[in-house]
This record gives structure tokens, C-alpha cells and sequence, in this order.
């Protein structure tokens, strides 16, 4: 309970403390760019809110209906995208977001696809490792082959990493050993199977990922202005080390 206690103040005193941030707005940076009303509302709706919300119900009770929740709506995002762009699966594109130039504007935002395709991955592969029926597994694994579309179709770097941090995070805070063994035993197969299935669709989220030095040393802005960003607001930091950045 001490524990619980301790770590509730901490993560409210964070979420506070980036609010202050956002609300002093040292540099005038999200006032310049008219996104200062807008940073504060998202930094209540999306993070405090949900924090407490979370943190005062029972989440024991709540515990499987969000796991299902999560899986079953990305699951059907998938199965979304697997109707609306079938015809693209095996057309060689290298992410969604060509089809502009063959003149098409409308499509799904393919970080959206990318994040919430890897969470659902995410999700399912846990459900495997912490259970040990046939069927479930099944069902599971069918739930990942079709989660590999959108994934592969939003061919966003970040969802790369945001597996394997899903995964070092589970080896790391996993007490029970055996789950721990059956991680590093099924993880790699997942993985094999997302390598082979983007490059039969001819995706380009490996590529693009491995080629992040190429790409910023020919200026590509896609990662010049991230990685801009995060130097400039280092700087602000060093500027100073309360509310800078």
C-alpha cells in the first residue's frame, strides 16, 4: 500500500509538473505556434484524467475487460484496413501514405495504424504467454497475422521500437520465470513472421527504420525535424533546468 501510495504521488506530481511547464511556457514556443490552450487540454484529458480515473476504480475488476477492449477494437481496425485497402497488401507499396503520389489525398493516418496495430500486437502476444489454451491461442495468433496489415501499412519506425520495449518491459517486471523463458522462446517467432509478412507485402517499416541515419544526413524531414526538435529542446533545458524544454 506504502508502495501504491509513493508511486501514485509521483506520477501526479510529474503530470503536474508538465502542466506547469506547458502553462509558463518559458520559451513562448507553444504560444508562438498558437498550440499553448491546446497542449494543456491534452495534457488533462489524455494523461491526468485517466491517471486518476484509473487509480481510485478497481482495476483487479477492470483488468480483463480493458485487455479485451484494447484487443478486440484494434482487431477490428485491422479488419477495416484489410477491407478498405485489400488491394494494397501485396501492391508492393512501402507505407500508406504513397497513394499521394498517385494523386490520392484520403487515407488513414498511418501512424495511427502503425501504433494502434503494435499495441494490439502487444496485447495479444501477452495473452499468449500468460495462458495455455489451444483455442485462445489460436485466436490470438489469428488476431496478430491480421494486425500485421495495418502495421505494415502505416510502416512507422516508432512501432518498431515500441515492441521492443513491450517486450523488454514484460522481461523485465515479470516475476514468474517460466513466462519470462516463454517470452524469449515466442517473441522471436512473432517477429520473424512481422519480418516475413513486410516483405511480402513490400512494406517499408524495417527499412525505414534501419535507414535512420541515411535519412538524416540526407535531410530527410520525416526525421531531421524530430530529431531537431528533441536537440532544441535539450537546449531550452540547459537554459534552464526547471521549466525548460
Amino acid at each position: 500500500k506504502n508502495n501504491n501510495n509513493y508511486y501514485f504521488s509521483a506520477v501526479l506530481l510529474f503530470l503536474i509538473y508538465v502542466l506547469l511547464t506547458y502553462a509558463i511556457d518559458l520559451n513562448s514556443q507553444l504560444e508562438l505556434y498558437g498550440k499553448k490552450v491546446e497542449y494543456i487540454l491534452y495534457i488533462i484529458v489524455y494523461s491526468l484524467i485517466p491517471f486518476l480515473f484509473f487509480s481510485f476504480v478497481d482495476y483487479e475488476k477492470l483488468n480483463k475487460v480493458l485487455a479485451n477492449s484494447i484487443i478486440y477494437s484494434g482487431f477490428i481496425l485491422s479488419c477495416i484496413v484489410l477491407y478498405l485497402y485489400k488491394d494494397l497488401i501485396l501492391s508492393g507499396i512501402a507505407r500508406i501514405s504513397f497513394l499521394k503520389y498517385e494523386g490520392q489525398d484520403s487515407f488513414l493516418s498511418p501512424l495511427s495504424m502503425s501504433y494502434a496495430a503494435s499495441l494490439t500486437i502487444s496485447m495479444c502476444f501477452f495473452k499468449i504467454i500468460q495462458q495455455n489454451k489451444i483455442l485462445e491461442t489460436i485466436k490470438f495468433i489469428f488476431f496478430i497475422l491480421i494486425s500485421f496489415v495495418p502495421y505494415n501499412l502505416g510502416a512507422s519506425r516508432g512501432s518498431v521500437i515500441t515492441l521492443f520495449i513491450s517486450v523488454f518491459l514484460s522481461i523485465l517486471f515479470v516475476a514468474k520465470r517460466t513466462v519470462k523463458i516463454k517470452i524469449l522462446i515466442i517473441f522471436p517467432f512473432v517477429f520473424t513472421a512481422l519480418i516475413l509478412f513486410s516483405n511480402k507485402m513490400g512494406s517499408a517499416v524495417f527499412s525505414r527504420f534501419l535507414s535512420i541515419g541515411d535519412s538524416y544526413s540526407n535531410q530527410d524531414t520525416s526525421v531531421t525535424n524530430r530529431l531537431d526538435q528533441w536537440s532544441q529542446a535539450f537546449n531550452y533545458i540547459k537554459e534552464d533546468y526547471i521549466f525548460g524544454g
